[in-house]
């Protein structure tokens, strides 16, 4: 829709997605041609990915897995079908697999944004930091500055650890698309740099996106406890032990001590 003369704000959903793929790489439509011209490898691949891309969307992630083999085995050389193939690895956690493909995508077509932001994922997954961090920032260079390739960035920066680099990444991230990962990542952050205040702000903000995140309010109490604020300390365990019922018992048991502990020196004044 046009409102003088600007695109209107769209949103697409994976309904769309489906119904458009159905609508570009129908069946119906590819099985005529496919008769005809049964030695076109170009054609019969697209057919696998359309199928493959499908069946992806709907989480049937072995089906498709299996389409995009029988793609990538008609015409190895398509980067398109190597990506859509470590996908599937990426989301059964066999990173290794997933990198295999990814390579390949990227060897073929070497501006090829999304298959570096997927390679990052997958080095990532495999902490393999140095190397992930080349293809985030490949990614980007190529056009892809979505704000998970910041908060990965920032993620990464803080395994090895960039503190004050991370922090500028997870800005940035939380600035276009906040999230109360990102707001815990950064209250970490803070912690490390001794700027409990701004951690205090940065969980609160996790609070605001995620006001159920037990782990959240865990942290929260710590921080409160080493800044001798025990009544909110006590306050924050107390929370986490509600919103977390099925969390480990040493964990719990854990909480409720600092808890107790926080409630005592509230007490007594010291």
């Amino acid at each position: 829709p046009m409102k003088d003369g600007v695109i209107a704000d769209f949103v697409i959903t994976e309904q769309m997605i489906k119904q458009f793929i159905k609508m570009v790489h129908p069946r119906s439509l590819l099985a005529p041609i496919l008769r005809r011209d049964a030695g076109n490898s170009e054609l019969t691949a697209r057919d696998f990915l359309a199928e493959g891309q499908l069946l992806f969307l709907e989480k049937n992630y072995f089906e498709a897995r299996q389409k995009f083999r029988e793609g990538v085995r008609v015409m190895p050389n398509s980067a398109v079908l190597q990506y859509a193939l470590g996908n599937t690895f990426l989301i059964s956690n066999e990173p290794g697999v997933a990198i295999e493909h990814f390579r390949a995508a990227v060897s073929q077509e070497q501006s090829f944004a999304l298959a570096h932001k997927a390679l990052a994922d997958a080095y990532s997954k495999m902490g393999d930091i140095k190397n992930a961090q080349a293809e985030y920032l490949r990614a980007r260079s190529l056009g892809f500055i979505a704000p998970e390739i910041s908060a990965s960035l920032g993620r990464n920066l803080m395994r090895e650890p960039t503190w004050t680099q991370a922090i500028a990444e997870l800005s940035a991230a939380a600035e276009r698309a906040p999230t109360g990962e990102i707001y815990l990542n950064l209250a970490t952050c803070f912690e490390a740099l001794k700027r409990p205040l701004s951690s205090l702000e940065a969980y609160q903000s996790a609070i605001k996106i995620e006001p159920n995140n037990a782990e959240t309010y865990y942290r929260l109490g710590e921080l409160f406890f080493t800044l001798n604020e025990f009544n909110r300390a006590a306050d924050s365990f107390e929370k986490y032990l509600i919103k977390a019922p099925n969390d480990p018992k040493t964990r719990r048991d854990a909480a409720r001590q600092k808890a107790n502990e926080a409630r005592r020196r509230v007490e007594t004044g010291k």
